[in-house]
């Protein structure tokens, strides 16, 4: 009898895994990325949340987002590489390479593309990663 209920549990624990499995792949499809509701994970059980945190701005302590220094820097970026980074294509048909970039790829659009070729351009990196 301990045998049959040791199957059992087998045969639960297995078809349960498979139906979680299908479930995230099917949320996945839909674009829904559905992430674990535990301590080690970086998204927060946001039931636990006092309305209060989204209705008051954060003090960032100990950060300091210069941001007049950031709007400076990007009234540079637009006055120095705005024709070079206007003239990405947008869409993959635009492009001579199956694997070259393109604005409206849907994953990294145009601001990203846009700064990041702005910061490369401006700082000259020697590496990139």
């Amino acid at each position: 009898m301990l045998d049959y209920y040791s199957r059992l549990r087998t045969i639960y624990r297995v078809g349960l895994r498979l139906t979680i499995r299908w479930i995230f792949l099917f949320l996945q499809s839909l674009g829904i990325h559905v992430v674990p509701n535990h301590f080690h994970e970086p998204v927060p059980d946001t039931r636990y949340l006092s309305d209060k945190l989204w209705e008051q701005p954060t003090e960032h302590v100990g950060i300091d987002l210069n941001e007049r220094e950031q709007l400076a820097l990007l009234t540079a970026f637009v006055s120095a590489y705005r024709d070079e980074y206007n003239s990405f294509p947008r869409e993959a048909a635009d492009t001579t390479h199956p694997y070259d970039y393109y604005v409206n790829n849907g994953m990294f659009g145009a601001v990203d593309g846009e700064i990041l070729y702005c910061i490369i351009r401006h700082f000259k990196p020697r590496r990139v990663f």
